[in-house]
């Protein structure tokens, strides 16, 4: 039996390979891992199967250094971001079998529209999905508040975008103030999506305190978007109960989160912007309403001022003529009143004239002028002798002399 050693079978491979694939080949597939490593990078790449559950092939592959540099003068930041777990590439490889380290591949060129395409693709049935779950416009039916000033913010601590959102915002002209909280989270990269997320939701259990969410990066190659296409995520910002206002720095393209935000704005300090523009449209209309407010206020206190001078005319006419009838009548019953009071006190001296005749006919001293005597116990008159006790002393009074008796027996 003939038999071959590991090298030998490692020379035939090597030297079929030649024979065969001597030109580099495109491949279409995705990379599982990268590593960079004293300047190279070494990719795991990867095949999945059609329902994307099952790896069907896998084999690993390196950029040199230098013709990263090559790569990276053509493809500009793009590059940067196609490599990275996870991305479907279509790149030109140079395949490499050495007897000792086994098949690799080695990358000479990547097309760029391969990947942007997967994307589109991607990104399209992203929003199909949320679309057939009705969330494109969820997050806009929600009203924003007459004024944002509390607003939750989802960006890098260092991103460029944050800084300049944040100084507009500080020196804005009309002295409005304005009260942030940053929720850091990375808004490029593998863990974008991830982050995002949480901090979204973090903002959801807090929403109470806060008038809107605003997610802002500063501007950056298409590939650097792709985080904002994250189904997962979009779903969020669609849910969230407070406005969602986006400033993710594209000029051209929406990111799918722009279409289910509230407000879609092109860049962080345009988000900016369009919050004091907000807040000072309210302003106006505070003004406005001040202004019609002290219209109508001028025309109610005119027209009542009126109608009180003409109430109080009125009053001073009808008090004038009522003063004037009053005084007349009080002349004529001054005129009528005199001679009543002349009479009657005329009456009234005749009647204590007749009652003074009265008295002094009545009076005890006329009587006993006319001879007769008044009889007096105690200085009472008696009236009934029969209440005369027998021994009581009783006067006995005359015109001129009084005499004074004790009584022995009663009769």
């Amino acid at each position: 039996m003939k038999s071959y050693s590991l090298f030998e079978l490692n020379e035939f491979i090597r030297r079929t390979l030649m024979l065969n694939l001597a030109d580099p080949i495109w491949i279409s597939c995705e990379i599982a891992q990268i590593n960079l490593s004293k300047g190279n990078y070494y990719l795991e790449l990867i095949q999945k199967s059609e329902t994307g559950e099952e790896i069907i092939a896998r084999t690993a592959a390196i950029i040199w250094q230098k013709k990263y540099y090559s790569l990276r003068a053509n493809l500009g930041k793009e590059l940067e971001t196609i490599l990275q777990d996870g991305m479907a590439i279509l790149a030109k490889f140079r395949v490499d079998f050495h007897e000792r380290y086994g098949l690799k591949l080695v990358v000479e060129e990547i097309d760029l529209s391969y990947s942007l395409g997967k994307l589109a693709l991607q990104r399209r049935d992203t929003v199909q999905q949320l679309e057939a779950l009705d969330l494109l416009g969820k997050n806009a039916a929600l009203g924003l508040a007459p004024v944002l000033q509390n607003i939750a913010v989802i960006s890098s601590h260092r991103a460029a975008g944050y800084q300049d959102f944040k100084s507009q915002l500080q020196q804005n002209e009309w002295g409005f103030h304005f009260k942030l909280n940053l929720f850091s989270a990375a808004v490029q990269g593998v863990f974008a999506p991830e982050e995002m997320l949480l901090q979204l939701k973090k903002i959801n259990g807090m929403a109470e305190y806060y008038d809107a969410v605003v997610i802002i990066r500063g501007g950056g190659a298409k590939l650097d978007l792709m985080a904002f296409d994250d189904f997962d995520l979009c779903k969020m910002v669609a849910h969230m109960k407070l406005p969602v206002l986006t400033g993710i720095g594209h000029d051209v393209d929406d990111t799918v989160m722009d279409l289910v935000a509230h407000t879609s704005l092109k860049t962080p300090t345009a988000v900016a912007s369009y919050l004091i523009d907000w807040n000072l449209h309210y302003e106006a209309q505070l003004l406005q309403y001040g202004k019609v407010i002290g219209q109508l206020a001028a025309e109610k206190i005119s027209g009542a001022t009126f109608h009180l001078r003409s109430i109080t005319q009125k009053i001073q006419l009808l008090s004038q003529g009522q003063l004037a009838k009053k005084t007349q009548a009080l002349a004529y019953k001054e005129k009528e009143l005199i001679p009543s009071v002349r009479n009657f006190l005329k009456l009234k001296q005749q009647q204590v004239k007749g009652v003074d005749n009265q008295l002094r006919i009545l009076d005890p001293q006329a009587t006993l002028q006319r001879g007769y005597s008044l009889t007096t116990q105690d200085g009472i008159i008696i009236k009934n002798p029969e209440r005369v006790a027998d021994g009581t002393e009783i006067t006995t009074h005359f015109e001129k002399a009084t005499l004074k008796s004790i009584v022995k027996k009663s009769t």
